[in-house]
């Protein structure tokens, strides 16, 4: 089966398949960076019910994750709640430690 090309701003790839602007690693440039949060944003309060909003901000939370950890899919896909750990440092600021 042949999925439809997206005419969104950031969902376009020279490879079928391909969710994302560039292919093959590497960093986002800042640009590349901003474009799937400013498009999210909006994605986001377009949603017409309060589920859609929580699973849209699902997503966009899954992808922020993706993005700021570098983790590929398969490793994201895979996480699960015994992975992740609330820690908090000298100065009793909260933050999060993923075990990939």
């Amino acid at each position: 089966m042949r999925r439809a090309r997206s005419t969104s701003p950031i969902l376009r790839c020279s490879r079928a398949g391909c969710l994302w602007t560039r292919c093959g690693g590497g960093e986002f440039t800042p640009e590349e960076y901003r474009k799937p949060h400013t498009y999210a944003r909006g994605w986001i309060k377009q949603a017409r019910t309060p589920v859609h909003t929580w699973y849209r901000t699902i997503a966009y939370n899954f992808v922020l994750i993706m993005c700021n950890t570098g983790m590929r899919p398969t490793e994201a896909k895979n996480l699960r709640w015994r992975d992740v750990a609330i820690r908090e440092d000298g100065q009793g600021r909260k933050f999060v430690v993923l075990h990939v």
